[in-house]
């Protein structure tokens, strides 16, 4: 989801920020701000940022039964019919008070397609090859190939099982070299002092 908002964010020109319980408010990719972690903080801080915005309120929706949380929503949705302002709540399962439902526009992302797997694909096997000096050589057949075998996992998940198994691999190739060298040092001292000696 983040993602995908990021690109209308840039399509748009307008900033993108995001809420989480655990967090707080913040700019994508930026620091929170100071005590923004609770629901009501965070609509209040959001009434206060000047200019266009998207605002993604991670799991948000099951504050909204809170009487002051649904009206502060109600006020911010009525304010931001002006501007290119838009808040964007998720929840695993959307159920929002009647009170809302005349300020939602309700929308279900599907699973993601190969192309869009495919953008992913390549910046996780770019992060692990510079930040975790792992070696990766594949065509874009192969990344396609790739991002094909992902197909039926929602993004998120995608790409942390193409990064668990990538750092697997690795570590399981790393460990086999490591023997490898072990033993290879081993028969060097047994057989490089000019005379056969049991191994130990």
């Amino acid at each position: 989801m983040e993602a995908l908002l990021l690109d209308v964010a840039a399509e748009l020109g307008v900033p993108l920020y995001e809420w989480s319980v655990t967090t707080g408010l913040a700019k994508a990719h930026g620091a929170p701000l100071y005590n923004t972690d609770s629901p009501e903080q965070g609509l209040a801080n959001i009434a206060l940022i000047q200019g266009d915005g998207i605002f993604l309120l991670k799991d948000f929706a099951r504050y909204c039964d809170n009487d002051k949380i649904c009206r502060r929503l109600r006020d911010l949705a009525e304010k931001f019919r002006t501007g290119r302002r838009s808040i964007v709540l998720t929840a695993a399962k959307m159920e929002l008070p009647p009170d809302l439902e005349g300020d939602a526009m309700p929308f279900q992302l599907g699973l993601p397609e190969v192309e869009d797997l495919l953008r992913g694909v390549k910046q996780v096997l770019a992060e692990l090859s510079r930040d975790r000096h792992i070696a990766i050589a594949l065509d874009v057949p192969a990344m396609t190939q790739l991002a094909q075998n992902l197909v039926g996992l929602p993004e998120e998940e995608a790409l942390r099982a193409l990064r668990k198994s990538v750092l697997e691999r690795s570590e399981a190739r790393s460990t086999q070299n490591r023997g490898i060298v072990r033993n290879g040092a081993a028969r060097r001292v047994i057989y490089g002092r000019g005379g056969v000696a049991a191994p130990p």
